[in-house]
């Protein structure tokens, strides 16, 4: 008898256990479903702010008050090979603006009901947002230039093709130093803290391979004779007669 009570009361426990368990369940899946609309889901951050359950209008403030603290941040642009250079750029300059709409929209995309059940149980990882400046290209073009014109040593001149003899031969161009303008436009558009601006070597404008190719074509174009045409008549002229006459 007293066997038969203790097992009725373990399962007595056990159901209400379950129905607790299943209560609580409900509960939170109810919570879950009643979000849609209530504000950004669980566990969602924008620019490391914890947004859940805020309205888009609080959202896109956190979004804007992100965006204004990187506009009033500073790149410190520096080379290696330059000690004496250094540029304090303004984000700000950089910034044309953002698509605040798009991260208050990221922030309120749903997870669905099984995934807003396992963010508010702390199940789900944390999703972040972030904001993405739109960079102003022109300014960044200019910053360029201003950068290059301090630190380039341009190419005195390219290679040229000269009169050799009966032909042309090359003469080589000069190489100069510099900035890769490509390279720092890129890191620019990143916006970081600080850039090392590496110098290397920048090709004279016009190669001694493109130079050497208009030479082999020059040549060529001024050996063996030329046929001259007066009306019916025709007859050949050597071309080093030409060259002669130039």
């Amino acid at each position: 008898m007293a066997k038969r009570s203790r097992r009725w009361r373990r399962s007595w426990l056990l159901a209400v256990a379950l129905v607790a368990l299943a209560a609580i369940t409900l509960g939170l899946t109810g919570a879950a479903l009643a979000r849609s609309g209530d504000g950004a889901p669980p566990r969602v951050t924008v620019a490391g702010v914890d947004v859940s359950g805020l309205s888009d209008e609080e959202v896109r403030e956190i979004a804007a008050a992100e965006l204004d603290e990187l506009r009033s941040e500073t790149i410190v642009l520096t080379s290696p090979d330059a000690p004496t250079f250094e540029l304090s750029v303004e984000k700000g300059d950089l910034i044309r603006g953002a698509d605040l709409d798009a991260a208050v929209e990221d922030a309120a995309t749903e997870r669905g009901s099984f995934g807003n059940l396992m963010a508010r149980i702390g199940l789900a990882s944390r999703r972040e947002v972030t904001v993405e400046p739109v960079i102003n290209r022109n300014k960044v073009d200019s910053i360029v230039e201003n950068v290059a014109g301090q630190l380039s040593d341009k190419p005195a001149r390219g290679a040229t093709v000269v009169r050799s003899g009966d032909g042309f031969a090359v003469k080589s161009g000069t190489s100069g130093v510099g900035v890769d303008p490509l390279w720092l436009e890129a890191q620019l558009a990143e916006l970081p803290d600080s850039i090392e601006i590496p110098l290397g070597p920048h090709d004279a404008p016009i190669s001694d391979a493109a130079a050497a190719r208009a030479v082999e074509v020059a040549n060529r174009a001024t050996s063996g004779p030329v046929s001259v045409t007066q009306g019916p008549y025709g007859f050949p002229l050597d071309r080093a007669l030409l060259r002669l006459v130039e």
